[in-house]
């Protein structure tokens, strides 16, 4: 697992939504982040779905700092399993 615990001591979360700079949460490794409502927007879905999909352990490389959630900015949109696309993979 990344240094996550390392970087949370050493950074207090309102500080991180200040700065916005979601960029190397995980210990060496260069890292964009975007926030449940960038990944909304982007793949054209509401936050709450985003946060399932989060939640459900969708999204690789997903990770919670305390009440949010940070989504690659290369991740992918996972299929919705409810549509017939999703239910014929």
């Amino acid at each position: 697992m990344c240094r996550l615990l390392e970087f949370y001591n050493s950074y207090s979360v309102p500080a991180l939504f200040e700065q916005k700079n979601y960029n190397g949460v995980c210990g060496g490794m260069n890292m964009d982040y975007m926030t449940l409502k960038e990944a909304s927007e982007k793949w054209g879905v509401t936050p709450r779905r985003v946060n399932y999909y989060c939640a459900a352990g969708r999204i690789p490389g997903a990770i919670k700092m305390a009440t949010i959630w940070l989504i690659p900015k290369d991740a992918e949109k996972p299929v919705d399993m409810r549509t017939k696309q999703g239910k014929e993979r």
